[in-house]
């Protein structure tokens, strides 16, 4: 037996049965009824997958109850359809060029020059001598009793 013959054997046994336990008018009754309900399911599934197409900005649109296009302080508007933005084409490249070299040489000097002088700065002894903590001028010598607590460092000197 195929399943479309069972499937209305099953309808056919199902509208017995409503027979037997209800009269001619509550039957007509059910069977509208079940008409109706079959129609309102209808139309939320309808209506369900037809909101799922929409997009974020059209949901949002369709909760507020604005219109799409219409312009807000969050997305001020946006430019038409029609237009298309224009794309340069390309040049190809020859390989370096003068200008290119001189400048990478300009950066490297640079680069050089800012090298030398931070070498020279922390050849100075407030970061090369370890006498000075991390200090700028070497903390005072006291003796055991006067040593004060150094915020900078941590250290008692």
């Amino acid at each position: 037996m195929s399943s479309r013959m069972r499937t209305g054997l099953i309808f056919v046994q199902f509208e017995q049965t409503l027979k037997n336990f209800y009269s001619g008018t509550e039957l007509i009754y059910l069977k509208n009824m079940m008409k109706r309900l079959l129609f309102c399911a209808f139309i939320l599934v309808f209506a369900g997958t037809s909101y799922a197409q929409l997009s974020r900005k059209e949901k949002r649109a369709a909760k507020k109850g604005t219109a799409v296009d219409q312009p807000t302080s969050l997305s001020p508007g946006e430019a038409s359809g029609d237009h298309k933005s224009v794309s340069r084409k390309r040049e190809k490249s020859s390989g370096p060029t003068y200008n290119s070299q001189k400048e990478f040489e300009n950066r490297m000097n640079a680069r050089a020059k800012t090298n030398r002088k931070n070498e020279k700065m922390m050849s100075s002894p407030q970061y090369s001598d370890p006498a000075y903590f991390g200090h700028k001028r070497p903390p005072k010598k006291r003796s055991p009793k006067k040593m004060k607590f150094c915020k900078e460092c941590g250290i008692r000197h």
